[in-house]
């Protein structure tokens, strides 16, 4: 095996030497064809070791693949090959290796070339959409310069609103201070209210008590003035019949 890996064609030779018939010694034409058929089957095994390592130690297979990643089936077809009864164990070992490489490395360049073209395609779409952006962008820039331009007035009507909005400030100020100032009427005026209020009920009830006593003070009055317009009648009567009295005595004194 070592001198298969080495030098191959050296070992080609040597099973040449070793499986060439001694026409003296042979027995027959079959053992002729058995003879044959091994050094063909020997010879095939030794070319394929040869390209084993020729192609798959020695040379690089990983960048043919990543040239080409349909040439992995080329390769794996070759490793296919080695799965023999020819094949010692070590080398089947190392076969079934690179046959594990070279998959999982064509599927890596296989995605790898997928993702690069599906990136190429991404930033041809950003790019596009982003110029599309900044050409949007610089239309708005555009259309705020020519919004705020005086000759369209919006200057004029900006500083309008700001003046009287500055002025509706000074007429809230002015209205909290006058609002302040009516509260505080307001309280002086409730104040005087209760002050009159309770200075006119005491007068209400001095007023009362004193219409009472004037009232107790006029019935007593009242009842003199009764007994004295009784007697005054009395006396009246009492006058009248006097007179007529002194009349009727002086009549009957003339002679």
């Amino acid at each position: 095996i070592a001198l298969q890996r080495d030098d191959p064609k050296a070992a080609l030779k040597l099973l040449l030497s070793k499986k060439t018939p001694d026409p003296v010694s042979s027995s027959g034409p079959s053992n002729s064809t058995a003879s044959d058929s091994e050094i063909n089957s020997s010879v095939r095994q030794d070319s394929l070791i040869s390209k084993l390592y020729n192609d798959f130690i020695y040379g690089d297979i990983l960048a043919s693949v990543e040239e080409h990643p349909c040439n992995a089936f080329k390769h794996k077809s070759f490793l296919n090959r080695l799965h023999n009864p020819h094949t010692d164990v070590e080398t089947l070992g190392k076969v079934i290796k690179l046959e594990s490489i070279l998959d999982q490395f064509a599927i890596t360049v296989q995605n790898l070339r997928r993702n690069s073209q599906k990136l190429a395609g991404q930033q041809a779409a950003y790019d596009a959409l982003f110029e599309k952006a900044m050409a949007a962008q610089s239309k708005v820039e555009q259309m705020k310069t020519q919004v705020q331009q005086p000759g369209l007035g919006i200057q004029e009507c900006n500083n309008n609103i700001a003046k009287w909005e500055a002025e509706i400030q000074s007429f809230r100020a002015e209205i909290a201070n006058r609002e302040q100032k009516i509260l505080e009427e307001k309280n002086k005026r409730s104040k005087i209210e209760e002050a009159v209020a309770a200075t006119t009920q005491e007068s209400i009830r001095e007023a009362a008590k004193e219409g009472i006593s004037h009232f107790s003070a006029a019935a007593v009055i009242k009842e003199e003035i009764k007994s004295l317009e009784d007697a005054i009648k009395i006396q009246s009567v009492e006058v009248g019949l006097i007179k007529d009295h002194y009349a009727d005595f002086k009549s009957k004194c003339l002679p």
